[in-house]
């Protein structure tokens, strides 16, 4: 590799061990691999980050702000999640008629 610095680096014990564990799979060819590609897809994560905070969250505010009428309220939300959440079980075969939605638990 041409343009390339060495490091040194410590991990903690799991890390290490899923890092080996891709790489036994085939996933990764060495560890290099697999730090190289764990540092882009982190690099990448912030830029998505800080793109979503720097144009879509004042977009989205100011939509609010436009039309305050057009808003959703936390409880209705949570009542969309929770019924989504339910669908997804049922379509897995799944029940969970017990589960209470999050603005019912006290």
């Amino acid at each position: 590799m041409a343009n390339t610095r060495r490091l040194e680096v410590n991990l903690p014990a799991d890390v290490a061990a899923a890092m080996d564990k891709e790489i036994d799979t085939g996933r990764y060819g060495s560890a290099d691999d697999f730090l190289e590609a764990s540092a882009r897809a982190l690099l990448a994560w912030d830029e998505d980050v800080e793109r979503w905070l720097h144009d879509d969250v004042p977009r989205a505010w100011q939509e609010y702000l436009d039309n305050p009428d057009q808003a959703v309220s936390s409880e209705d939300l949570l009542d969309v999640i929770h019924a989504d959440y339910l669908a997804r079980l049922k379509a897995a075969e799944c029940t969970a008629t017990s589960i209470p939605r999050m603005h019912d638990a006290s």
